[in-house]
């Protein structure tokens, strides 16, 4: 596996594991206990927080331990509301996490007044937009300082020193900046600041809230005394000292991590944007993070680029983890690019210091593949034409291009292909057994993705015939003497839907429509009494080799070469 979603989150590293581990297994007291067995877990977490504070140049009693980024920068917009109820005006912008857009869209059914700023085509914030956009009912201003998507940086400094000369509190979520670039809140007039641990090698479940001293903070949580009264609930203590050490450990990475981890972005981005056309960069060439590479393949869609790339062991994404089950494209480039369809034809790398050079050039190399693959439309169209006018010669290119599922949004195609396909192995099948073969399994492919249970069971029935039918027909023997090379076939289907006990859509179980058409298919073709269920992981084994010994026989026989 090559890991380029560091952006999403990233690895405990071994040191921070090592760090709490005594915490889950020895030293695992209440912190709020009165014995010394729990009480004395409270000096643990003040040292966590002196780390976690030293990241940032902050004091240690301005930093507040979270859950987690989102709600540090909603407990930061709640503070700031609730300090000056009688304002009802947030600025923000149309690319913030959305963690801060949704609760801002929240706000305005309740009456708030929200302005989200614009970025330009380079995801840049004009502060003009800001200086105009300021009134003085305005409560707060909430911009983050890198976006997780573009990796484009925001003027924090320009911004908290005009808000801080208009009177307005300013939250800075500085989520995906954290242990990437240098941070020093102490030469900048912050009000608020969230982080998050999981982005730099801490734990999930962790995060915290810088509060600049005499900023007004009020609970966002309501329960016990913890975190000076400010944040109710039990510290998880172990959580609270990988954040620490990861932030120790990150702080200490800090002057070769720019470096390092820019020649590697370059090279990836280098790589794809100067070998494949119909590629551009989305966000700002210079005004970035050194490790976030977000780019534009014209005409391939995100979705069906990361299943290839997911299939070469490529982890990349098309932007934020936490809207990862939406079908909405990117609101960043949306907003960046209005007039493209750049949002949903959109990929993001997000490299770490621990990237290795080689890894770089496999995942240049496995991008350029998967997107020869991927021109799906037109590589489709010409192979279901050859197939209408030819052989199957053309059935391997195509499972490798289907097989992806590629084309899964054009479900209105599917049904041409399938019978496509049957075509094929009715007219060449005979001829073409691995080619078959393979056109089969493309159908059972399409076939679990139909909704209806009775078409899934009928197009894996239709698949499991036309293969047996090439079969014998190759072979020009009699289907009763071959009941073990027929066991051959159906092991193909048996190992690639193994893994895959249920159909996708819905639920329902592989068994059953697969044993009905199976019996069917022995009761119609073999007049033997002859029971699937022995057909196991060892069997199935067996059977695939017996199945390539056919396979050469039979391209023996119709004067082909050795598959």
């Amino acid at each position: 596996m090559i890991y380029l979603d560091n952006n999403g989150t990233t690895r405990i590293l071994p040191e921070v594991l090592e760090a709490m581990l005594p915490y889950f297994t020895t030293d695992w007291g209440n912190p709020s206990s009165s014995y010394k067995f729990g009480s004395k877990l409270k000096a643990v977490i003040e040292a966590a927080r002196e780390q976690v504070a030293d990241l940032i140049g902050a004091h240690p009693r301005e930093v507040l331990f979270t859950s987690c980024a989102t709600e540090s920068n909603n407990a930061a917009i709640h503070a700031a509301l609730r300090a000056n109820p009688g304002k009802r005006h947030i600025v923000t912008s149309a690319v913030e996490h959305s963690s801060v857009l949704n609760y801002c869209l929240a706000l305005e059914k309740e009456g708030y007044r929200v302005t989200y700023l614009p970025v330009d085509r380079d995801g840049v914030l004009k502060l003009a937009d800001l200086e105009n956009a300021i009134t003085d009912e305005t409560a707060i201003v909430s911009l983050m300082w890198a976006n997780n998507e573009t990796g484009v940086l925001f003027p924090v400094k320009e911004i908290a020193e005009l808000c801080r000369s208009r009177g307005v509190l300013y939250h800075c979520d500085a989520v995906q900046a954290a242990g990437k670039i240098q941070m020093n809140v102490r030469e900048m007039p912050f009000d608020y600041l969230s982080l998050t641990g999981h982005k730099f090698h801490a734990p999930k479940g962790i995060g915290a809230l810088y509060v600049r001293r005499k900023t007004p903070i009020s609970p966002y949580l309501y329960g016990g005394h913890q975190e000076r009264g400010l944040r109710g609930g039990t510290e998880s203590v172990p959580l609270i000292v990988g954040m620490g050490k990861a932030a120790q450990l990150a702080r200490k990475s800090l002057p070769e991590y720019e470096k390092k981890v820019r020649s590697l972005r370059d090279k990836l981005e280098d790589g794809i944007l100067n070998s494949m056309p119909n590629t551009e960069l989305n966000g700002h060439k210079t005004q970035r993070l050194a490790n976030t590479s977000n780019i534009t393949l014209h005409v391939i869609e995100s979705e069906a680029l990361l299943i290839l790339l997911d299939k070469e062991g490529i982890c990349a994404s098309s932007g934020s983890a936490c809207l990862a089950d939406s079908d909405e494209p990117s609101h960043v480039i949306k907003a960046m690019k209005p007039d493209s369809t750049a949002s949903r034809q959109m990929i993001r790398f997000s490299l770490d210091i621990d990237n290795r050079q080689e890894e770089i050039r496999e995942a240049v190399a496995a991008v350029q593949r998967c997107v020869r693959a991927l021109n799906a439309e037109s590589v489709l169209n010409s192979v279901e034409e050859g197939f209408r006018r030819t052989s199957g010669n053309a059935l391997l290119t195509l499972h490798e291009a289907c097989a992806t599922r590629a084309l899964c949004v054009q479900s209105n195609r599917r049904p041409t292909r399938l019978r496509t396909i049957e075509a094929v192995i009715d007219a060449h099948g005979n001829v073409h057994l691995l080619e078959a073969i393979q056109a089969a399994l493309i159908m059972l492919d399409d076939a679990r993705h139909l909704l209806s249970v009775d078409r899934w069971a009928s197009a894996i029935s239709r698949a499991y015939y036309c293969s047996y039918q090439a079969m014998w027909a190759a072979l020009g023997a009699p289907p009763q003497a071959q009941q073990w090379r027929h066991a051959a076939i159906i092991a193909h289907f048996v190992r690639g839907y193994w893994f895959a006990p249920t159909h996708p859509r819905t639920g329902a179980g592989l068994l059953e429509p697969v044993r009905r058409p199976l019996q069917w298919l022995y009761q119609k073709r073999i007049d033997v009494d002859y029971d699937i269920r022995p057909v196991t992981r060892t069997i199935a084994a067996r059977a695939v080799e017996i199945a390539e010994q056919v396979c050469r026989e039979i391209q023996q026989r119709s004067g082909g070469s050795t598959p």
